[in-house]
């Protein structure tokens, strides 16, 4: 689950990045949210993407996908975090004219990874709960719990 990690980790430093002065400057509060919903939905599903990676080709492309997309967030956050250092008057000036251009390159990255938390569902990725376990292996792990007791009852009938 070191994808999970990894991604989970990312998705933090966004959501922190975003709600700094810095940024919240440089895009509108819907804008953000959105974004931040996104990932949170997406973040639900990463341990169901981790495991099913191995036996669906359409899902390791999915995960391969989501972390080109969210290292180009990343990115374009680096250059915003640079561009946003204190400046004087005329950078200033300046910085406000290239601003409309970052809006435009997240709104682009926002759409695409907006495509991808849409193309989970119909991956079938489900949602981890508050240990990590998917519900569809959690039943599967209690399901075998329930039999191996009566496999174990069986075999000593047998003796």
């Amino acid at each position: 689950m070191a994808g999970r990690a990894f991604l989970s980790f990312v998705f933090q430093v966004i959501h922190e990045r975003l709600s700094s002065s810095y940024f919240r400057d440089y895009f509108n509060d819907g804008l953000v949210k959105i974004f931040e919903i996104t990932l949170d939905s997406i973040n639900e599903v990463l341990d169901d993407a981790e495991v099913k990676q191995y036996q669906n080709l359409d899902v390791k492309n999915w995960l391969d996908d989501l972390k080109h997309e969210v290292y180009e967030v990343d990115q374009l956050l680096d250059v915003i975090a640079a561009d946003a250092q204190p400046k004087g008057n005329i950078q200033r000036i300046l910085s406000l004219f290239i601003n409309r251009g970052f809006e435009a390159r997240i709104e682009a990255l926002i759409q695409k990874v907006e495509f991808l938390a849409e193309k989970k569902d119909r991956l079938g990725l489900q949602a981890s709960n508050k240990d990590g376990v998917t519900p569809r292996y959690c039943q599967m792990h209690f399901g075998w719990m329930m039999i191996v007791p009566y496999m174990v009852e069986s075999m000593r009938k047998r003796k």
